[in-house]
């Protein structure tokens, strides 16, 4: 009797568990920079500005060698400014600005530089313009040879030259 109460209790908590296994996975940088990750999606800030978010199915993680990851991270940069930020043409993201790697989790930040769209940089009234795209890449536990993307998030615009922007909002 005892042991058919606990088979019973084990699998009302595999079910339990288990409707779970396929949920979506949201992650997000909070205004001091740390990075959050949860099973739902937040909103808005609480000054009711609309958080960017990368939304991630756990079952559609891409593994890959760790020593494709600059590679990987530039695609990353520039899907994400064609299908998050709706960028009108292909990106270019030709320099990498920053590479650092984290000693103690062996995670490696990826920061790209990406020339902003004419019409974009025409309206603000510049010559030239890049957002930074910022990729976060780190290795699976198990596996330290095989990485994957965990976060990309934008960066700082800059316009050339500086005096264009006195006044004015991109």
């Amino acid at each position: 009797m005892r042991e058919g109460c606990i088979v019973g209790l084990l699998i009302c908590c595999a079910l339990l568990f288990a409707g779970n296994a396929g949920a979506a996975l949201y992650t997000w940088v909070d205004e001091k920079g740390v990075t959050h990750i949860s099973d739902a999606p937040v909103a808005q800030e609480d000054d009711g500005t609309k958080l960017k978010t990368h939304h991630t199915e756990r079952d559609d993680i891409v593994w890959f060698d760790c020593r494709e990851s600059m590679q990987r991270a530039r695609i990353a940069a520039v899907e994400y400014l064609e299908q998050r930020e709706g960028w009108p043409t292909v990106p270019d993201v030709s320099r990498q600005t920053k590479h650092i790697q984290n000693m103690l989790d062996s995670r490696v930040d990826h920061a790209f530089e990406a020339r902003l769209p004419d019409d974009v940089v025409k309206k603000a009234g510049c010559t030239s313009g890049q957002q930074e795209v910022k990729v976060r890449t780190e290795p699976d536990i198990k596996n330290p040879k095989q990485c994957r993307i965990t976060k990309v998030e934008l960066g700082r615009k800059k316009f050339s030259p500086a005096a264009c922007m006195k006044g004015k909002k991109p």
